[in-house]
């Protein structure tokens, strides 16, 4: 269905001048095509009040770049709305709209959504670009499929453990440390949290019907729980600290991958499975053989073949990085504790790459040598 797109700008020979003219305007423009259901409005700088509005039959009213926009104006019967762009900071009457079904409010000012809890009917919900922190408001909102809070200021998600109902839920560029109440939300089959701060997301390990998930930007080291996730068709793990990808070999019906810019040393895992798209580039991988007989091969996203001198230069770095981070740090006055950290074969893996690095291009500093000392004598102790 087209919609009716009604705009104002500086170059329209009759602009708008008052609320009662621009009413007017509005109603015959419209009734022009009254089969239509649903009424556009962009680019008008006048707009203070929808009180036109009530005189044409509508239920779906989308608005965009209004920037002197009176929710309380606006009709309630109305089931759809949308309204982007348009600086909206309070949300006061919008609770009185108790028959929408979608409401959009993303890319504008929004704090507080205290007002939303009344909104019980709605099944699909856009908050994203705003500045949200308290979503406990949504908490009321049962009915919810779909969930977009993408670039707020989130930093728990425990509030939404009641929207059972919930298929997609995306909570990307926020400030989550865990998946804490996500795991009760057994019916997602889309899940987005990219760019927050997770180090662990076995919270999620029962949300099996998952079929399309993004962790990309976090801090993931272990993916163990995936290999639970039969449905998955798109996964993106991207830039995390990714070394074991193990996990994904069980991964059968997996048709997109994303891996690019983690620790990746084997891609064994991917011999067997079918993708039509995989990046795995800027990783440490030793040898791409696993997936060059893929069919899809040519079209997949891999690293041109390092140089020596510069993938040493670039292991050094990361060893380095590893050095200084915390875990480390602490083993200086216990060492034994690596291997609780990493496992065998994994710091067997990291002590052949560190001697090759050390003697190949004699990058002798204090914490290089150090951090291969302390992997050697945690190999010795993990054989003992």
């Amino acid at each position: 269905m087209k919609s009716t797109s009604i705009q104002h700008n500086s170059n329209n020979n009759t602009p708008v001048t008052d609320q009662a003219h621009y009413d007017q305007k509005m109603i015959a423009q419209y009734s022009k095509d009254s089969k239509k259901k649903y009424l556009q409005i962009q680019d008008n700088q006048q707009l203070v009040s929808f009180k036109f509005v009530e005189q044409i039959d509508i239920d779906k009213l989308r608005i965009y770049e209004c920037f002197k926009i009176n929710l309380q104006s606006v009709p309630i019967n109305i089931t759809t709305l949308q309204i982007n762009n348009c600086n909206v900071e309070k949300l006061a009457g919008i609770k009185q709209m108790t028959q929408l079904q979608s409401l959009d409010l993303s890319n504008n000012r929004v704090s507080d959504v205290s007002e939303l809890q009344y909104l019980e009917n709605l099944t699909i919900l856009s908050l994203s670009y705003n500045k949200l922190s308290d979503i406990s408001p949504l908490s009321t909102l049962l009915n919810l499929q779909e969930l977009y809070l993408y670039r707020n200021q989130i930093n728990s998600a425990l509030q939404l453990k009641n929207l059972r109902n919930l298929i997609k839920l995306d909570l990307g560029v926020n400030a989550l440390l865990d998946l804490n109440g996500i795991q009760y939300l057994k019916n997602l089959t889309r899940l987005s949290v990219p760019y927050n701060k997770l180090v662990d997301i076995r919270q999620i390990k029962n949300l099996t019907r998952v079929q399309e998930l993004i962790l990309c930007g976090n801090q993931l080291n272990n993916i163990d729980v995936l290999k639970n996730f039969q449905n998955l068709n798109m996964l993106n793990l991207a830039d995390n600290k990714l070394v074991d990808i193990s996990s994904i070999k069980y991964l059968q019906n997996l048709t997109h991958l994303y891996i690019l810019n983690n620790l990746i040393v084997h891609i064994d895992a991917l011999r067997n499975l079918s993708f039509d798209q995989l990046e795995i580039s800027s990783n440490d991988i030793i040898s791409f053989e696993p997936v060059e007989n893929h069919k899809n091969f040519k079209n997949y996203s891999i690293d041109e073949q390092q140089q020596p001198k510069e993938k040493h230069i670039r292991l050094s770095k990361r060893l380095k990085a590893v050095f200084d981070s915390q875990e480390l740090l602490n083993l200086q006055q216990e060492k034994k504790g690596l291997i609780h950290i990493i496992q065998k074969e994994q710091v067997e893996k990291v002590v052949k790459s560190a001697k090759k690095a050390i003697n190949d291009q004699e990058l002798m500093s204090k914490q290089i040598v150090f951090l291969f000392q302390v992997l050697s004598q945690a190999t010795c102790e993990s054989n003992q």
